[in-house]
């Protein structure tokens, strides 16, 4: 198909949601030589909360994909680390960890498209799908009709419900995570390069906190599995400083005195999984398929291989066709590597579940997850 210009408004692929699993598809699927539209409603990705660390297996998907020279800040691993528990300090590698914002890196990558993928600036108003091929309506009135729609949007709802699919969710698996900068106030430097303070099982439903480089910054992510609108939540927004001292005993003793030197930003999030996505001509990928715990370091993960196992394994062949069926979409989402790291996530998050509860989980609880599992 041609590619998307001023006056065409046809593509093979569009995709919506030019988030770190948009693009990244973008990228992908562009140095394929179809002809991609990366859509998002602004043109650069605002300061959000989210991935702010590159796990190993997750460089080794971005060098794959060709994108881990375009992490920002372009910095080295993270390197030694040291681990706390509240007895014993443990050292280790952290071999290739990274501390990247966010935003940086996804308007990093939006740059280096350059012109091999059309970026449009527009919202979208819903995604047509009574014709031959699937079109997306923008709320301006125009249309871009493509072979394949990619839904990328990170979690929104809205378009997921116009089209017709549902979520499951599991509201015993939530998280409360909150992210902030630090900096000395002796004016000394950091005793380390990063630093874990892990809980064990604790009444205010804390898991741990991690306190790493992201270029010159010092930041801090703490994850907990308080409620978003619990009186406890509402403390560490007021306090945030008094409350790690309290809840994680001497931890000034391996960091030294601090202040916080940025906005407390606050993410809460409740597991969910699409269910019976399979639709001809349309996708979903990253987190609008699944919800996932920052706690456990595995939502860039899923991203990835998402973005590997459908651009590299099954959109090359879908778009040789003159359309794409649910049969087709439906080998997306039943692939055995996708479904191991959607499943794996999903452990993780009720490790830490399970973890907080004692290892007792009720019954009704066990029922859910064998459904979702």
């Amino acid at each position: 198909m041609n590619k998307v210009t001023a006056d065409v408004a046809i593509t093979d692929v569009a995709i919506i949601g030019a988030g770190f699993a948009g693009v990244s598809a973008a990228h992908a699927l562009s140095s394929t030589g179809v002809s991609v539209a990366l859509i998002d409603r602004q043109r650069e990705c605002p300061d959000v909360f989210r991935a702010e660390k590159i796990e190993p297996d997750q460089a080794v998907l971005m060098r794959e994909l060709g994108l881990l020279d375009l992490r920002a800040p372009h910095r080295d691993p993270i390197g030694t680390t040291l681990n706390f528990d509240g007895r014993e300090t443990v050292e280790f590698d952290t071999v290739e960890q990274y501390g990247i914002s966010y935003a940086d890196t996804v308007n990093s990558m939006r740059s280096a498209l350059g012109t091999r993928a059309c970026q449009i600036v527009k919202r979208v108003q819903r995604i047509d799908r009574a014709a031959t091929l699937p079109k997306v309506v923008f709320d301006d009135g125009t249309t871009l009709t493509a072979k394949l729609v990619v839904l990328a949007t990170g979690g929104s709802d809205k378009l997921i419900e116009a089209v017709g699919l549902r979520r499951t969710f599991d509201r015993t698996l939530t998280s409360l995570s909150f992210g902030f900068d630090i900096e000395r106030t002796d004016g000394a430097t950091w005793p380390f390069h990063g630093f874990n303070y892990l809980l064990e099982a604790n009444p205010g439903k804390l898991d741990y906190v991690t306190i790493f480089p992201i270029g010159d910054r010092m930041r801090v992510n703490l994850f907990t599995q308080m409620g978003p609108k619990s009186q406890a939540a509402a403390e560490w927004k007021r306090d945030t400083l008094a409350c790690l001292d309290r809840a994680f005993p001497g931890i000034h003793e391996h960091i030294g005195p601090i202040r916080i030197s940025s906005t407390v930003q606050v993410v809460p999030t409740t597991f969910y999984r699409l269910q019976s996505p399979a639709r001809a001509g349309l996708v979903v990928i990253g987190d609008e398929y699944q919800g996932v715990s920052p706690a456990t370091g595995t939502g860039l993960s899923r991203v990835l291989s998402d973005v590997r196992v459908l651009c590299t394994r099954h959109a090359p062949s879908w778009l040789s066709k003159s359309r794409v069926s649910s049969r087709d979409v439906k080998g997306f989402y039943t692939d055995a590597d996708k479904v191991a790291v959607d499943r794996k996530s999903l452990d993780a998050w009720r490790y830490y579940h399970d973890r907080q509860a004692g290892g007792k989980v009720p019954l009704a609880t066990r029922v859910r997850r064998k459904i979702l599992t």
